[in-house]
């Protein structure tokens, strides 16, 4: 029954005018408003792996390969990763306590008294947002990592961007990025799912379920998401 519920509500928030409003303003408050802090992460991940990558290679007079690697594991790894770990911590607690406070608060009530589904009308739009957010923080992290590499190398080295880009075309495959984007919407799926059910489901209504969902979210998913990427790590060097 709740999952009937759920796929009319998902239903309800793609093909209707206010329920693409409503998915609208949770994508802008849960997931745009996070790109800024994914774009500097990955910036510094790509400026500190550029780093670390080139003070190796260097002793062994491979500093040309060094594109080739942090590509590699920027889009392999710390792209969908850590983006999915600020997107626990950030959209996961929010929803969670948004959610909570609405029980706590007998807001959930007080939408079935009226007749309306709060499955439908409150988590479904979330849910889809947080869905949708994550290969896009993703993409956003990959891109500024690449962005810090690409930096650092005109910076400490005669690089030009025509080279560059011809060393991430030999050291990356198609499959590489389509992985990572199905890495993170499965690490979406993940922190969707856990904020929805811990944000909805306590049936203790006191305000202080609102810090506890939210702290209970950003753990669980965590640990999940982490879970998860040895998983998913190991699925694609298998499919490799």
């Amino acid at each position: 029954m709740i999952g009937f519920r759920f796929i009319r509500g998902v239903c309800r928030t793609l093909f209707t005018h206010d329920g693409i409003k409503s998915f609208a303003a949770q994508f802008s408050a849960n997931v745009i408003s996070g790109v800024s802090l994914t774009v500097v992460a990955g910036l510094a991940t790509g400026i500190v792996l550029t780093m670390q990558f080139g003070e190796g290679m260097a002793r062994f007079g491979a500093t040309s390969m060094i594109p080739s690697l942090v590509a590699l594991t920027v889009v392999r790894g710390t792209g969908p990763l850590l983006s999915a770990l600020l997107f626990a911590g950030k959209a996961g607690g929010s929803v969670a306590a948004e959610l909570a406070s609405m029980v706590s608060t007998q807001q959930f009530d007080a939408l079935k008294s009226v007749g309306v589904d709060p499955i439908e009308r409150v988590i479904a739009p979330r849910f889809l947002a947080l869905l949708f957010g994550a290969p896009l923080l993703a993409l956003s992290s990959i891109a500024a990592g690449l962005v810090g590499c690409l930096a650092i190398s005109m910076a400490t080295s005669e690089t030009s961007t025509i080279w560059f880009i011809n060393q991430l075309q030999s050291g990356l495959k198609p499959m590489d990025v389509i992985f990572a984007v199905f890495k993170s919407f499965i690490f979406g799926a993940i922190v969707a799912i856990v904020s929805s059910i811990i944000g909805s489901s306590s049936k203790n209504k006191t305000a202080q379920l609102t810090s506890v969902a939210a702290t209970s979210t950003v753990v669980r998913s965590s640990f999940a998401i982490i879970a998860m990427d040895v998983v998913l790590t190991k699925l694609n060097l298998w499919l490799q």
